[in-house]
């Protein structure tokens, strides 16, 4: 065996015993009721919530529209794959430790029939779980179903369903990859083949991991959205937005984007929400208006100017650019200030006075 097969074998082995360790798909739930949103993480071994009581809030929720509750401990598929997934794993330990390479592609193989396995099973447990209702249910809507989208985004009643894999899923990829790698390494007769092997599966690698942290690009590191003037609403006041001088918007911990056509909106939507807040920004007074980090601004309270819903408050990226207007209304060099001062209802004191 050479050295480059058992490298190959190793990483295969740890990346398969990584999937017990992380979640393998995520579901997520907002709407309005809950801005906060409502996820579950399946693992190879169960669900659970995202929040302390997401799955029991999805239930009480589910029980309304006559789906059934999600009870872990009555699917069966939590059962057998940990030990379905114990059996390559425990091939690709025993070929590396007493050389057997022939155990390579066997073990890449059932990787693949698992997968498979288990994304029809996984696609085959949503529809029968949208679409087996209980006709005593509290609301019912004639033709209406409610399985969660396999992949993707699905709009459910006034619900958004998301669901995306997990970094479970990408270790299982990888593990299958390099379990194939190490099956085929072996064989390479042509000078240069294996090292053009590790190259390629350098890139697949690399494809992956591009590929899943793009996937889960707004959880981990939120954009802010393009809003459509006259279009889009404000999460708060309903109204459409169409002040490109006054809007702004926030993200909570599940990635959800919320518009606002004024700070004030914003405060007031977010009070009692700032543990799941992750990043907020405001466009700047100053042309071409782009996205400001709200922690990092300066504001100008100002009554020479009409905003949305009559606020005039007003964003700047730093204290230089605030300065040719300072005679427009009080500079706040910070958004703790400035939120002090709407806590307190100093805002309407504040502009009157100016």
């Amino acid at each position: 065996m050479t050295m480059q097969t058992r490298v190959l074998a190793s990483i295969s082995a740890l990346c398969l015993a990584g999937t017990y360790f992380v979640p393998m798909w995520y579901i997520i739930l907002s709407a309005p009721q809950f801005p906060e949103g409502l996820g579950l993480n399946i693992w190879l071994h169960g669900i659970e919530g995202r929040s302390p009581f997401d799955l029991q809030n999805i239930n009480l929720l589910n029980h309304y529209i006559g789906m059934a509750d999600i009870v872990p401990a009555q699917l069966i598929e939590f059962k057998l794959l940990p030990i379905a997934m114990l059996i390559p794993l425990s091939g690709l330990v025993v070929s590396i430790i007493f050389k057997l390479q022939k155990l390579y592609l066997p073990c890449a193989l059932f990787l693949v029939l698992i997968g498979i396995v288990g994304l029809v099973d996984f696609n085959h447990w949503e529809y029968v779980y949208g679409h087996n209702l209980n006709p005593h249910a509290p609301i019912k809507i004639p033709g209406m179903v409610y399985d969660p989208p396999f992949l993707g985004v699905k709009q459910l009643l006034n619900f958004t369903a998301i669901s995306i894999p997990g970094f479970g899923v990408v270790l299982a990829l990888l593990a299958t990859v390099f379990a194939y790698g190490a099956s085929i390494n072996r064989k390479m007769k042509l000078k240069g083949g294996s090292h053009q092997l590790l190259a390629n599966l350098g890139v697949f690698l690399f494809m992956c991991l591009t590929l899943s942290l793009n996937s889960c690009a707004n959880l981990l590191s939120p954009q802010p959205k393009a809003i459509a003037w006259g279009i889009d609403t404000c999460a708060f006041c309903k109204m459409n937005i169409v002040d490109r001088q006054t809007w702004c918007e926030l993200s909570n911990s599940h990635g959800k984007i919320y518009l606002f056509d004024s700070l004030t909106c914003l405060h007031k939507f977010s009070q009692g929400k700032k543990n799941n807040i992750t990043k907020m920004w405001a466009g700047n007074f100053v042309p071409p208006h782009k996205p400001i980090d709200i922690n990092q601004a300066c504001f100008l309270l100002t009554n020479k100017r009409n905003g949305s819903m009559g606020q005039c408050i007003l964003t700047f990226a730093n204290k230089q650019e605030i300065i040719p207007y300072q005679n427009m209304g009080r500079m706040i060099f910070s958004w703790s200030v400035l939120k002090l001062a709407l806590d307190k209802s100093f805002y309407s004191s504040t502009v009157s006075n100016q």
